[in-house]
C-alpha cells in the first residue's frame, strides 16, 4: 500500500509539474459571421424620360459589385405602374439596369459618360424611389454576309458616338450587338443622333477562331471616310454589312443594298 502511494503521488507531482511548466495555450476565438447580416430590399419605377408615363414589362437587372461572389444577377419585370421590386437582397454594393423594347437601355443614375450609380445596401436596409427614365430610341438594325453571301453569326457590331477633340478622336460605344439570332439579324439601339456603325473583331466558333478587320459603314476601315446614320425616335434604320474574313486575318465590312447590291447612301 505505501508504495502504491508513493508511485501514485510521484505521478501527480510530476502531471502537476508539466502542466506548470507547459507554454499556455492561445485562446479560441469562434470564427466571424459573415452571413449574420439581413437581407434589404431595393424597389423604384420606371418611366418614359419624353412623358413620364410608366414603361411596364421592362426588365430590371440588379448587379452586384461588392462583395463580388454572390451568384448570378437578379432580374424581374416592371408592373403596369412600372414598378419593380427586390426582396431579400444581399447587403453590398449595387447597379441597377433597364432595357425595354423601342428604349434605350438605361442604368440608374447614368450620365452622359454612360456611368450609373452605384447603391450601397446596408443590413436590413430597405432603399425605395430608385427612378430610372427611358429614353425612345431607334434602331439599326441589319445582317452581316460573308464573302459568299451567307449570313455570319456572332460578329459584334457597335454604334458610334463621336467627338471631336484636338489630337484625334474620342470614340464611345453607345450599342452593341451580334449577329447571333435565328435570322443572323444584329440589332443596336441607340438614342437619337448621328453614328458611326462599326463592325468586326473577334469571332469564335467551336471549332475555329476568326478575327474581323474592324470596318465602319459603308465599307472603309478608316474612321475618317466612314458616313454617319441618322437615327430618330422609335425609327428603324435597316443596314446590310457584307464582310469577308480569313481565319486569324482580317476581313472588309461593305454595307450594301439588299436589293441592288450597291452601296447605301447615309440615312438623315
Amino acid at each position: 500500500m505505501p508504495i502504491i502511494i508513493v508511485v501514485s503521488s510521484c505521478f501527480l507531482l510530476c502531471f502537476q509539474t508539466d502542466a506548470q511548466n507547459s507554454p499556455a495555450q492561445p485562446e479560441i476565438k469562434p470564427p466571424r459571421q459573415v452571413y449574420d447580416q439581413l437581407p434589404g430590399e431595393i424597389s423604384g419605377h420606371v418611366y418614359r424620360a419624353d412623358t413620364g408615363e410608366p414603361v411596364a414589362k421592362a426588365t430590371v437587372m440588379l448587379a452586384c459589385t461588392r462583395p463580388v461572389a454572390l451568384g448570378d444577377c437578379p432580374q424581374t419585370l416592371t408592373a403596369a405602374d412600372g414598378s419593380f421590386v427586390f426582396s431579400e437582397v444581399t447587403p453590398g454594393t449595387y447597379t441597377v439596369f433597364v432595357r425595354a423594347t423601342d428604349f434605350v437601355s438605361q442604368g440608374y443614375g447614368q450620365g452622359p459618360r454612360g456611368i450609373p450609380c452605384t447603391i450601397s445596401l446596408s443590413s436590413g436596409q430597405k432603399i425605395e424611389n430608385i427612378d430610372i427614365r427611358l429614353v425612345a430610341g431607334g434602331i439599326i438594325s441589319g445582317t452581316v454576309f460573308d464573302e459568299d453571301n451567307k449570313p455570319v453569326k456572332d460578329v459584334r457590331v457597335v454604334a458610334l458616338s463621336v467627338r471631336y477633340q484636338p489630337g484625334g478622336y474620342q470614340q464611345q460605344i453607345i450599342g452593341g450587338a451580334s449577329s447571333s439570332d435565328e435570322l443572323d439579324n444584329f440589332r443596336v439601339s441607340a438614342r437619337p443622333g448621328s453614328y458611326f456603325v462599326r463592325a468586326g473583331g473577334w469571332r469564335v466558333n467551336p471549332t475555329r477562331a476568326f478575327s474581323f478587320r474592324e470596318s465602319y459603314y459603308p465599307g472603309t476601315t478608316s474612321l475618317e471616310n466612314a458616313q454617319a446614320i441618322g437615327v430618330t425616335c422609335r425609327y428603324r434604320v435597316y443596314r446590310y454589312a457584307q464582310s469577308t474574313y480569313v481565319p486569324l486575318g482580317a476581313g472588309v465590312a461593305k454595307a450594301v443594298n439588299s436589293t441592288s447590291g450597291r452601296p447605301e447612301l447615309p440615312f438623315g
